[in-house]
C-alpha cells in the first residue's frame, strides 16, 4: 500500500455477510516500507492464512481502529493463521484502538489468531492503550522476543516499544457499601521521569500465560512520576469494578528516542482477580 491511503469497511477473508470464512492464502492487509498515514478503519480481517495485518517499516501516522481481526460479524472464531497484527522494522507511531462496532458486546476486536494478538518486533513503536485484545494463541501483546518479557530494574533495555516495563497490580477491590472500586499498583521504569499512564482492562478469564489480556477497557490513571530509584505507586478509584473478573494493565508513555515523539505501551501486566470487600458489622450494631 502506498502512502496516505484509507482502508475502510471491507470484509477481508470472510464472506460478504461476514458469517463464513473465504480466506486469502497469505496476509489480510500488508503495509510495506515507506507507507505513511494509512488509516485502517472498521474492517473485518479474518480467516487469512498469515497475519491479519502486517505493518513493516511504516512511517508515522498509521492507525488501526475499530477492526475485527480474527472474528466474524457475529463474533464467530475466524482466526488468522498468523498474528492478529504484526508490526516490525522501523515502523513508528502505529496506533491501535477500539473493537469492531458491529460485533456483539464482549467480543474482543483482536481474537482467535494463531499467533500473538499484537506482535511488535525490531524497533517499531506502537500505542495500543485502548484496543480490545483477548483469546489469541500467543500473548495478547508480545514485545519481541516471543513470550513474556520480564521487567528489568529502571527499564534500560531497548527493542520494540523500548521493552517498556509493565505495571504491577497489587490489589483490586470493590466495596459494595460505598459502590467504590479501588485499584492499587506499582511501576518501575526510568528514574525521575514524569508522564507515565496506566490503562486498565478486565477479562472474563486470565490469559494462560498469566499476563493479560484486554477484553474490556475500563479506565486509566495519568500523571504518574518515578522517583530516583525508578519507582512509582498509583491508586485509582472507580464506581465500576466487576467482582470475580480479572484485572490487567499496561504502562504508557512517550518514547524516549523517536522523533517526533510517539506513544508506546508495555505488554500486559500479570492478572489480578477483583475481590469484594465486605464491611465489618458487629451483631450488636456497634463497631
Amino acid at each position: 500500500v502506498a502512502p496516505s491511503n484509507r482502508i475502510r469497511n471491507n470484509y477481508i477473508g470472510v464472506s460478504a455477510q461476514g458469517t463464513a470464512m473465504l480466506p486469502n492464502g497469505g496476509r489480510g492487509i500488508a503495509l510495506g516500507a515507506n507507507t505513511t498515514t494509512t488509516q485502517i478503519f472498521d474492517n473485518l480481517i479474518s480467516g487469512n492464512g498469515g497475519d491479519g495485518v502486517s505493518i513493516a517499516s511504516s512511517e508515522a501516522g498509521t492507525n488501526v481502529v475499530g477492526n475485527g481481526i480474527g472474528i466474524g460479524l457475529g463474533g464467530q472464531s475466524f482466526g488468522n493463521g498468523g498474528n492478529g497484527i504484526h508490526v516490525s522494522g522501523n515502523s513508528r507511531g502505529v496506533s491501535l484502538a477500539s473493537r469492531f462496532f458491529a460485533a456483539p458486546f464482549g467480543t474482543p476486536g483482536i481474537a482467535n489468531n494463531a499467533g500473538a494478538g499484537v506482535l511488535v518486533e525490531d524497533f517499531a513503536t506502537v500505542d495500543q492503550s485502548s484496543a480490545a485484545i483477548s483469546g489469541n494463541s500467543g500473548l495478547e501483546v508480545d514485545l519481541a522476543p516471543l513470550g513474556v518479557t520480564a521487567n528489568d530494574d529502571t527499564d534500560p533495555d531497548v527493542g520494540p516499544n523500548e521493552l517498556l516495563n509493565a505495571p504491577t497490580l497489587v490489589s483490586a477491590q470493590f466495596d459494595s457499601s460505598t459502590l467504590t472500586g479501588t485499584i492499587s499498583g506499582t511501576l518501575n521504569s526510568t528514574p525521575n521521569t514524569s508522564g507515565f499512564e496506566v490503562f486498565y482492562f478486565y477479562n472474563d478469564s486470565c490469559d494462560p500465560s498469566g499476563q493479560g489480556g484486554g477484553q474490556y477497557f475500563l479506565t486509566n490513571s495519568a500523571g504518574i512520576s518515578t522517583n530516583a530509584q525508578g519507582n512509582a505507586s498509583f491508586t485509582r478509584t472507580t464506581n465500576f469494578l466487576p467482582v470475580g473478573k480479572f484485572l490487567t494493565a499496561v504502562t504508557r508513555r512517550f518514547a524516549s528516542t523517536a522523533t517526533p515523539l510517539f506513544l508506546i505501551t508495555s505488554e500486559f501486566s500479570a492478572c489480578r482477580q477483583i475481590v469484594a470487600v465486605t464491611p465489618l458489622i458487629f451483631m450488636d450494631g456497634f463497631e
